[in-house]
């Protein structure tokens, strides 16, 4: 879905969208185009790979829904774009 959006963006000559990597595709994207070690290993997406949330939760389900509800609030900033 993210290379057909940015493939029509190029061939209308108009600027990439830069997805954050507070969002899914914007992490999965940055942990592929940035590895540097030496034994790359592919995954899926999941929370460790995402924007940590600024201040420290203690409970796992409420950061992971923290984190999912300001990845969604992105998400829909960026449809202005489409």
């Amino acid at each position: 879905l993210m290379v057909g959006l940015q493939v029509e963006r190029y061939l209308e000559e108009r600027s990439f969208i830069d997805f954050p990597k507070t969002t899914a595709i914007g992490s999965l994207s940055y942990y592929i185009s940035n590895y540097e070690g030496s034994n790359f290993q592919p995954m899926n997406v999941n929370f460790g790979i995402m924007d940590p949330w600024p201040q420290k939760i203690r409970k796992k389900k409420e950061k992971n829904a923290l984190i999912a509800n300001r990845a969604l609030e992105e998400l829909d900033a960026l449809t202005r774009f489409f």
